[in-house]
């Protein structure tokens, strides 16, 4: 689904994060699994690597991160709600299948 406003008002895996799927992830703090940039591309696949298992995960956001993201930096995705953690900034993922 590709968004025409500036301001992305879908709230499904990969673009705005509603307020209540923010704060389900907030409250489950044990779902985090922190992770490693590996790849990212402008066209929102950004790839990660768990810091505990070394599994690469691949996930789709809506907009462009290569501006938001760096190869190497630290990261956090949520093993539940699908939300990648990109320091204080929360935004919603499509997980690729078998992730």
């Amino acid at each position: 689904m590709t968004c025409v406003s500036e301001t992305c008002e879908t709230h499904g895996a990969g673009h705005a994060i509603s307020p209540i799927r923010e704060r389900a992830a907030n409250a489950t703090p044990s779902k985090w699994r922190d992770a490693f940039v590996a790849h990212v591309d402008s066209d929102g696949w950004i790839a990660v690597d768990l810091f505990e298992t070394g599994e690469r995960v691949w996930a789709w956001h809506h907009e462009d991160l290569t501006a938001r993201v760096d190869i190497g930096q630290p990261v956090a995705l949520h093993g539940v709600y699908d939300v990648l953690s990109i320091g204080h900034a929360r935004v919603s993922v499509l997980v690729a299948a078998g992730a």
